[in-house]
């Protein structure tokens, strides 16, 4: 059974990553998940936890890229975009990346500043493939800092309350040192997109047209109202998801209402752009990790978690299993074999968020990222994913891993 489950689990992340190119892939890993129940190698009760841990999650996933695309309807990323100068676009996009993430929440991000990158890009003649990549990046480098930051922080602190505080004291170093060496390894590799005295890299891409009977973006006497629809989304989603988060209010429904008021003030429902199979890939592979993770000795890979060198063990293993299942699946698997060392849980929480930046897979807030980028008519491939994680988000996060090591975990 360990074979099969082990099998079904790698058809499945095969599956999973060619589904980004080719949507209908997706039946791949799902077909993997439906054996692997069948065959009881993840038996009801295992089943109900899986999907009790993810629907919140997943939900988010399915109406934040309409939330997005309506926000692009409008015209308020464009209405942003011209009022950042080009001067300070790349630094100030990072910081503002940054902030989102870690006070709002990654996958939040990911909707609502890629589309920002991609416009201010455009308007500037920057290479908007570079910029695109910001919010992607960030959304692992940044993502540890507090619970709201991450999905997984969530699950974490659901099961094992420790407050805000824990996070800032054992994460906060690390997650500053991944973002500052992130953006100067950024900075080095597009170097020729943000000159200091303008734009002298290739030109952006012209954004695709846009269907006959989907509204422009907004523009002239509408700029003024598509900037204080933009405000107004940014401002309801910051106090909805930190005062919401008080009192229980899961991210998911704040985004649904704000996703309610747009359809009104669009008078559309962007039915066809929900990520249906990208929710359906993640979930298939939470079904396979776990049930893979139930009949494999992950507590051997991990060590003992003692000292700098057993901090450093975790953070790898997780970081590659964030990227081979996706870090929500991830994380429900290698919880329970943990050790017991107050150290273990901050390391694997800093390889799950920050780990997952090789494959575009490896997270939700990729799947989101990808599914934008696809809708703003930019070339990136998988490819040119896994080349800004090896060279920006794997050096940020070793960089991370030796500072949580050495401040002790």
């Amino acid at each position: 059974m360990t074979a099969l489950a082990l099998v079904l689990l790698g058809v499945g992340v095969v599956g999973a990553v060619l589904h980004v190119r080719r949507p209908v892939l997706v039946v791949v890993p799902v077909l993997a998940a439906a054996v692997a129940v069948a065959a009881g190698l993840l038996d009801g009760d295992g089943l109900r936890d899986v999907v009790d841990a993810l629907a919140p999650p997943l939900a988010f996933l399915l109406l934040s890229v309409p939330m997005a695309v309506l926000l692009d309807r409008l015209g308020a990323f464009d209405a942003v975009a011209r009022r950042l100068p080009a001067r300070w676009l790349a630094p100030g996009l990072w910081a503002l990346g940054a902030v989102t993430v870690a006070l709002v929440n990654l996958d939040a991000a990911v909707v609502l500043l890629t589309p920002l990158a991609v416009a201010a890009a455009r308007r500037s003649g920057l290479d908007a493939r570079g910029l695109a990549l910001q919010p992607f990046l960030l959304a692992a480098l940044a993502s540890t800092l507090l619970p709201v930051s991450n999905l997984t922080n969530l699950i974490a602190e659901e099961r094992d309350p420790q407050g805000p505080g824990a996070f800032l004291v054992h994460l906060g170093l690390p997650t500053v040192a991944m973002v500052v060496v992130g953006y100067l390894l950024w900075a080095v590799w597009w170097r020729p997109s943000v000159p200091p005295g303008g734009p002298v890299g290739p030109p952006a891409s012209p954004p695709p047209p846009r269907p006959a009977a989907e509204p422009a973006p907004a523009s002239g006497g509408d700029d003024r109202a598509a900037t204080v629809t933009a405000v107004l989304v940014g401002a309801a989603l910051l106090v909805g998801f930190t005062v919401g988060g008080a009192v229980g209010v899961p991210p998911w429904v704040v985004v649904a209402v704000v996703l309610v008021g747009l359809a009104v003030r669009a008078r559309a429902v962007p039915v066809r752009s929900v990520p249906w199979t990208s929710a359906l890939a993640v979930l298939a592979l939470a079904v396979l990790a776990v049930a893979a993770a139930a009949r494999v000795d992950i507590g051997a890979l991990l060590g003992d978690g003692r000292g700098p060198l057993g901090t450093l063990r975790i953070v790898a293993v997780a970081a590659v299993a964030a990227n081979l299942v996706n870090n929500l699946p991830a994380f429900l698997a290698g919880v329970p074999s943990l050790p017991p060392t107050e150290g273990a849980r901050w390391a694997w929480l800093l390889g799950v968020d920050a780990g997952p930046t090789v494959l575009v897979s490896g997270s939700l807030a990729g799947l989101l990222w990808l599914e934008v980028v696809r809708r703003s008519g930019l070339a990136l491939s998988w490819r040119d994913v896994a080349r800004a994680g090896l060279r920006v988000g794997v050096p940020a996060l070793a960089v991370g891993a030796v500072v949580l090591a050495l401040t002790g975990a």
